[in-house]
């Protein structure tokens, strides 16, 4: 039997997998730049050994052309999916998903993070040999 009268206070809700799905959305670019730049890595040792008997001039052109125009197109892909993750997160926020949009930013602050990461290695370690 229903009470006759209900207080008109906040209802708690259990938490729901939206924050985690969000914070998987999030890593999403993380996985495509990772996933590029292993490709990218497997085509120019292939590359090089392809070129293994080949004159050492066409060796020293073609394999980091490989890698260069690797780099690049998993630049492109990164920042393609960037766009996307942000997209998503705009769409989030105006649907007033608020936990699915807080786990994409945590998600895209920890993408932001590892790859920002060898930047500030590279920066701060010294890059000439001590004498």
């Amino acid at each position: 039997m229903k009470p006759l009268h209900q207080s008109p206070g906040p209802s708690i809700q259990p938490i729901s997998g939206s924050a985690w799905r969000g914070f998987g959305r999030g890593l999403l670019p993380l996985l495509t730049l990772t996933g590029w730049v292993a490709v990218t890595l497997v085509l120019t040792l292939a590359a090089r050994e392809l070129t293994a008997g080949m004159d050492l001039g066409v060796r020293q052109w073609i394999t980091p052309c490989v890698l260069v125009l690797g780099l690049v197109a998993a630049a492109v892909a990164y920042v393609v999916s960037l766009r996307r993750a942000f997209r998503a997160w705009r769409i989030r926020t105006r649907e007033e998903d608020d936990a699915s949009a807080a786990g994409m930013l945590w998600g895209l602050l920890l993408t932001a993070a590892v790859v920002a990461l060898p930047i500030v290695v590279a920066m701060l370690v010294p890059q000439q040999p001590a004498p």
